[in-house]
């Protein structure tokens, strides 16, 4: 797995992802028909990428040492806690639709971190955005694709909530 993106460079691709999203707000407002342009993708690497910086910092799940990007066959996110335990930490990262698809290597890991962007993207001035930290196994139905809502209504207050000031975390760098 190649190594996760440094603050700068989480910075730089945060101002690109903000640029293709304008450009496809610009395209709406010449064109009716760009609606059914879908949005860019957050791609997994940016979401792994900054959730390993967050942990790094201290900033979710504290305590973690040791952390890496996984492989294809490992978690997301790999790290150590402080008893010397191995933890498989899987990340999602979604816009404002707020959906993702769980897989059996989902349910398996010590920890799920949804990172929700939600119209990070789309609008320039907002700074915030949430992430949402729960055990996978404290889910109560098994099920392949989960929005948000439905996750937060299941499991009440076995869910972490962080609201993270994603401008100023990368102004870090």
């Amino acid at each position: 797995m190649s190594d996760p993106l440094t603050l700068p460079e989480l910075n730089r691709l945060v101002c690109l992802m903000r640029e293709a999203f304008a450009f496809k707000a610009g395209l709406m407002a010449k064109d009716p028909l760009a609606e059914y342009i879908q949005n860019p993708k957050i791609t997994p690497f940016l979401s792994e990428s900054l959730a390993l910086q967050l942990i790094a910092r201290g900033e979710i799940i504290p305590g973690m040492t040791n952390l890496r990007l996984g492989g294809r066959e490992e978690a997301d996110i790999v790290a150590t806690d402080r008893t010397g335990q191995s933890i498989a930490i899987e990340v999602k990262g979604t816009g404002s639709g707020a959906w993702v698809f769980l897989s059996d290597k989902d349910y398996v890991a010590d920890f799920l971190l949804w990172i929700f962007f939600d119209d990070f993207f789309e609008i320039p001035s907002k700074e915030t955005i949430e992430i949402y930290l729960v055990k996978p196994r404290q889910i109560p139905e098994r099920r392949t694709r989960i929005t948000l809502g439905t996750l937060t209504k299941m499991l009440g207050n076995n869910i972490n909530k962080v609201e993270i000031n994603l401008e100023r975390f990368l102004e870090l760098a």
